[in-house]
């Protein structure tokens, strides 16, 4: 187990001037090793494992090994069984239809910038089908929100930009943010009971339900999480493997980035409860907390569970229960029916006197 010193500055106040406030930011003199191991944390508890993540907002919802899908429900650790997957035709739904991607034209001719694919609606009584939109190339995640449809474009060698169209049909629209013909290839979209959190290449996106889109921040974020007018965002830092610690945990209030925590190998995961920020990095399964006014992180918990011994932090979420985050395979993110597990932890769980000392 290695530690991080941390180093506070206080200034030296000269005659006649007021002393500076003292600096808190922790200074990492050595990184983690890869894929540490140690015991694991005994209150945190296993709700499913060998799971893909379908609906990411709560309630959580998942397919699930044994081909059902599984929903949370107010017992974290009792979720519901809706039903065999094949009655399930996308993983997008509302009280009316599933919504799904399709070729309609120009299936055969695939290239570089892949096939072709349009929105298609399915009436989830009667079966019947509905194409919507135009469509295009690059569809990297798709979400409802509100009356629309919108998607993100992450094509091969062309424009990038989000994208939506009314759910009964009608003429598709680009969403424009406020950089004049900024259209970033978009990695994925995560719906907010406020909105929509768009991560692209190089920014972090915020598409509200009233007003106009914005940039949070111009560089890569790995998560996101709004609280009333705030947002709490993990920035990726440097991705190359044996780079330093670059990654932080920001509040954005209007046009001022706060850096709460940082520099960190990689913060992956993050979420708000109370007053505090809880946040996980890719790489370890340690969770933290830090004041959402600023001051020390601290460990809340230490070497959670793993599904493997490199297995890595995806998503976290937090209600009046408790913690719930995911973990699972690098591959995870990226191909379908990667192993995954999602945890709980109780508040009653979390003391009032964590492991101090962020790592």
């Amino acid at each position: 187990m290695r530690w991080t010193t941390v180093v506070l500055f206080v200034a030296t106040a000269c005659r006649g001037e007021k002393p500076e406030e003292p600096s808190f930011k922790p200074e990492v003199v050595e990184a983690d090793p890869p894929c540490p191991e140690g015991e694991t944390e005994s209150h945190v508890r296993l709700i499913a494992r060998d799971i893909e993540l379908v609906n990411d907002t709560m309630p959580l919802r998942w397919a699930a090994a044994d081909k059902r899908m599984h929903e949370l429900r107010p017992d974290p650790l009792s979720p519901i069984d809706l039903g065999p997957l094949d009655d399930f035709k996308a993983g997008l739904w509302d009280d009316r239809y599933w919504y799904t991607t399709k070729c309609f034209e120009n299936c055969e001719r695939r290239d570089s910038f892949g096939t072709p694919r349009a929105i298609q609606r399915i009436d989830r009584r009667t079966g019947a089908r509905q194409r919507i939109g135009d469509g295009g190339y690059g569809f990297s995640t798709m979400v409802l929100f509100g009356g629309h449809v919108y998607w993100g474009a992450f094509p091969h060698g062309i424009g990038g930009g989000v994208y939506r169209v009314p759910k009964s049909g009608g003429k598709e629209e680009l969403v424009r943010f406020e950089v004049p013909d900024y259209q970033p290839r978009i990695s994925d979209l995560f719906v907010d009971a406020e909105g929509i959190f768009v991560h692209g290449e190089d920014m972090l996106g915020w598409i509200p339900r009233e007003g106009s889109p914005r940039v949070l921040v111009g560089e890569d974020a790995n998560a996101a999480v709004r609280d009333g007018a705030e947002f709490y965002v993990a920035t990726h830092g440097n991705p190359v493997w044996d780079s330093k610690p670059s990654g932080e945990i920001r509040r954005i209030a209007g046009d001022t980035s706060t850096t709460l925590a940082g520099p960190y190998k990689w913060p992956a995961a993050i979420t708000v409860h109370g007053g505090n920020v809880y946040f996980m990095l890719r790489e370890t399964s340690d969770v933290y907390r830090v004041p959402k006014a600023g001051g020390f992180p601290t460990v809340v918990v230490k070497d959670g569970p793993r599904t493997s011994q490199c297995d890595e932090s995806i998503r976290m979420w937090s209600d009046a229960r408790g913690l719930f985050w995911l973990r699972g395979s690098g591959m995870s993110l990226f191909k379908k029916g990667a192993p995954t597990a999602l945890y709980f932890l109780p508040w009653s769980a979390i003391t009032s006197e964590p492991s101090a000392g962020a790592r």
